[in-house]
């Protein structure tokens, strides 16, 4: 139900939504098959970040990280740092060859 004192700013166009959610899904089949891979990853917002794909899920992706990368968010596990990833943001992986 709605509450007549809510009004909605922004909803996205169908097609968009469609468009968006197929590009997530090719992002995660994708990483999905990188597991384990040195990659560098940029983001719609110009940032990239290499690491190893330690793990992906339907909307992430987790990036076993360096510590010293800069403005990185991390979660701290047991003698890792890993970074997590929105599948929506992935703009460009790179196999990293080492």
């Amino acid at each position: 139900m709605s509450n007549p004192n809510e009004q909605d700013v922004y909803q996205a166009n169908p097609e968009t939504l469609q468009v968006l959610q197929q590009a997530r899904d090719q992002a995660y089949v994708t990483c999905k098959g990188q597991l384990n891979r040195t990659v560098r990853v940029q983001l719609l917002n110009g940032m990239s970040y290499e690491g190893v794909i330690v793990n992906v899920d339907p909307y992430n992706l987790y990036l076993r990280v360096n510590p010293y990368t800069p403005n990185a968010r991390f979660f701290y596990g047991p003698n890792d740092l890993i970074l997590t990833l929105s599948l929506y943001v992935l703009l460009v992986i790179t196999l990293m060859v080492v």
